[in-house]
């Protein structure tokens, strides 16, 4: 999907740098994902504890 957005500059060659990607479309990907992942973690994080496990299914 194409998109227009409006980035400081000085943030964007910064994550060039620490991306280590060679365009500016795939550091913003990498960001995105970057930042979906922890959002996912952060959600399964909040799980523990409020998860019963039924050992007997998972080992026979």
């Amino acid at each position: 999907m194409r998109t227009t957005v409006t980035l400081d500059e000085a943030m964007v060659r910064e994550l060039l740098e620490f991306s280590k990607t060679n365009t500016k479309t795939a550091a913003v990907a990498l960001a995105v994902k970057e930042q979906i992942r922890r959002e996912k973690l952060k959600r399964l994080a909040g799980l523990l504890g409020k998860v019963d496990i039924d050992e007997k299914a998972i080992h026979g």
